[in-house]
Order: structure tokens, then sequence, then C-alpha cells
């Protein structure tokens, strides 16, 4: 892990992901959407060169139960770490 730095690609606002599962068929269905605050990347330093690291941010006053579950739906499926401010 590095240091965050600049953002690379402009904030894109109320990105709406839809949350997916799998059938015991392996079929993926949408049972719900998140919409996150901003995505976008930011560049940071690599043991030998810098790279740009996608970034999935909300901003909460209060985390309700339900965006807790949303949250770790998307950061499953995805394999990413949210970033909460």
């Amino acid at each position: 892990s590095g240091q965050s730095g600049p953002s690379r690609t402009a904030n894109q606002r109320q990105v709406r992901i839809g949350l997916l599962v799998r059938d015991p068929t392996g079929l993926s269905h949408q049972i719900g959407v998140y919409v996150a605050d901003f995505q976008y990347e930011e560049l940071r330093q690599g043991q030998k060169e810098p790279y740009w690291w996608p970034v999935t941010e909300d901003a909460k006053g209060y985390e309700e139960d339900l965006f807790k579950w949303k949250r770790r739906h998307v950061e499953a499926q995805l394999g990413i770490t949210m970033r909460v401010t």
C-alpha cells in the first residue's frame, strides 16, 4: 500500500452498482443497487513506480445497517475496499 495522491479521473458522482448473486446453476441475478457517492482514481506510490488506484467513496454521517450490508456486498463482489468519509 502506498500514499494517496492526486486524482487522475474526474469524480463520477452517484455511480450505480448492481448488487449481484449467483444461483445454484451459476446464473447471475441482480438483487439490488448500491449508489456510490464518488468513483475516481488516485495516484499512489508503489515500490518501483507510481500507479493509479481505483477508489469508490461514500460520505456518510451515520452508517445504517442497510448501508453496511450493501458496502460489504459491493466490496466482496468487486474485490475492493470502499472509502467511507
